[in-house]
């Protein structure tokens, strides 16, 4: 089995760098200028459709109608490398991720953080934290929705969700727009991540859920524990329910 588990990993590496490969020429026209980045998001999404389709995982989503208007915040549970294809399943409309600066090392894909379309953030230096905000406020300006993995990664306890971090809510509560929790259930299960000798991969449905938007307009800064929290905890809450079925 443990075989299987590692041929299915690489074969899903491959699908993932030889996709990017193919559409890499486009990629990198429509990402040169900001006027083609709401046509970059869109391959983006066409992007992450062909990886499914190629590596046989079905995309389950529940909840889609809970999405509001744009601009919101999406906040979701990070438990595997492919919850970044998943998103673009899922979020409707121009978005970008807020994703942790390593990525800028990932050959081809930091592409999409070098150019500008997403926004990579270095936590251990304030000032360039502080850059990466300013950049996401003024996507949200311009009608763009955010997407954030808030536990800073996948870390060891996955599927435990990790405590959150605080720039989601806070850029939520600053702009005024909804933070819509997205609870990523067994992504996990597809697509182990931290070794790839000794943890599973196979072919299956992710299976995801859309929870209900949370308003901030009435919120302050002095609530963004408070709603980091409740976010936090309504996802935790649906993966204990999805759990006990």
């Amino acid at each position: 089995m443990r075989i299987l588990w590692i041929v299915y990993k690489l074969y899903f590496g491959f699908i993932f760098y030889g996709t990017l490969v193919l559409l890499y020429p486009a990629f990198h026209f429509l990402t040169g200028k900001r006027k083609y980045w709401p046509a970059a998001v869109k391959l983006e999404k066409f992007w992450g459709q062909m990886i499914m389709a190629l590596t046989f995982v079905r995309l389950r989503a529940v909840g889609k109608e809970n999405f509001p208007e744009p601009p919101f915040v999406v906040v979701s549970n990070h438990a595997s490398y492919i919850d970044t294809v998943l998103m673009y399943g899922i979020v409707p409309g121009n978005f970008a991720f807020i994703g942790k600066g390593e990525l800028l090392n990932w050959p081809l894909f930091a592409r999409f953080f070098r150019s500008g379309l997403n926004i990579p953030v270095f936590r251990q230096s304030l000032k360039n934290a502080a850059q990466a905000m300013d950049l996401a406020d003024q996507r949200i300006k311009d009608d763009w929705s955010i997407a954030i993995f808030p536990e800073g990664g996948i870390l060891p306890e996955a599927p435990r969700i990790a405590p959150f971090r605080n720039g989601a809510f806070s850029l939520a509560i600053q702009n005024g727009v909804p933070v819509v929790p997205v609870l990523m259930a067994n992504s996990y299960k597809i697509f182990e991540s931290l070794d790839l000798f000794a943890t599973s991969g196979r072919p299956g449905v992710a299976r995801i859920r859309i929870l209900e938007p949370i308003q901030t307009t009435e919120l302050s800064d002095a609530d963004i524990i408070t709603l980091r929290e409740r976010v936090r905890n309504t996802i935790i809450k649906a993966q204990t329910e999805y759990e006990d079925r």
